[in-house]
């Protein structure tokens, strides 16, 4: 993902590098939590989920 660094902000008054900051945060737990609150969805949806989809899932789901 790119950096902060990455972006012109010129001209976007209300908007610096510490907003951007902030917006490009990945909280962990947060995700952990939504993962967790999906199981039963991908549960009852299972047998019609392509397989990579389930598959990506689990990648996402061990990085964490």
């Amino acid at each position: 993902m790119p950096g902060p660094e990455s972006f012109d902000l010129e001209g976007m008054k209300d908007f610096n590098i510490t907003n951007l900051e902030k917006a490009q945060e990945i909280n962990t737990e947060e995700w952990r939590r939504e993962l967790i609150s999906q199981d039963e969805l991908f549960l009852k949806l299972y047998s019609h989920l392509p397989k990579e989809m389930i598959f990506q899932r689990e990648l996402l789901v061990s990085r964490l």
